[in-house]
């Protein structure tokens, strides 16, 4: 697991991230980070730095970083969630990064058991979000697993693992087995 920064330098005070051609100084070093990483990173963005934050300092650094790496994910096997978000009396984080990923159709994982994601799941949410539990509950699940968690057919839930693993929510392993064949094994990033 590695923290991503926003600065080369340690920030003596909390930044806002409101006008984007002030943040993409922040976008360009996190981008810089997330490229030099080995693969299988898991990124932490710590958003206890950050005062404020609009549509436009979501779009650059989290938007745009999720989105090289769903592009990119051959090549680059990399992920990233969210911690320390404020509270809603406060700047309110989470509402502000949510309705931007909401409609952007993307989401984020947040190391917050009151706010475990934040965006778009996709497909019919109640069943993704069903799946995604099981696994950061179980933390290892196979697709067998999460079917007899959920009493669904083993093709559902292989196929919505898969959709969470491109949206860069959980991590997979390829493990081949004896009789031949592959099946995957699936992780929470946290």
């Amino acid at each position: 697991m590695m923290q991503l920064e926003l600065s080369p330098e340690p920030l003596n005070e909390k930044v806002d991230l409101l006008i984007r051609n002030q943040i993409r100084e922040y976008t360009n070093f996190i981008m810089k980070q997330i490229m030099e990483a080995k693969n299988g990173t898991v990124f932490s963005l710590n958003l206890n730095q950050v005062e404020a934050i609009n549509a436009s300092g979501t779009d650059e650094i989290i938007v745009k970083p999720i989105r090289w790496m769903q592009e990119n994910i051959k090549e680059h096997d990399k992920y990233l969630y969210l911690k320390n978000l404020s509270g809603v009396t406060e700047f309110d984080h989470a509402y502000n990064i949510g309705t931007v990923l909401q409609y952007d159709k993307i989401c984020v994982m947040v190391d917050d058991p009151t706010i475990p994601y934040l965006g778009y799941l996709g497909g019919s949410r109640d069943q993704m979000k069903t799946v995604l539990d099981q696994v950061y509950l179980h933390k290892i699940v196979t697709a067998k697993d999460v079917a007899i968690y959920t009493n669904k057919h083993v093709n559902t839930t292989s196929t919505q693992l898969s959709q969470l693993y491109k949206k860069r929510l959980i991590k997979r392993e390829e493990e081949i087995l004896p009789e031949g064949g592959r099946s995957y094994i699936y992780k929470s990033l946290f």
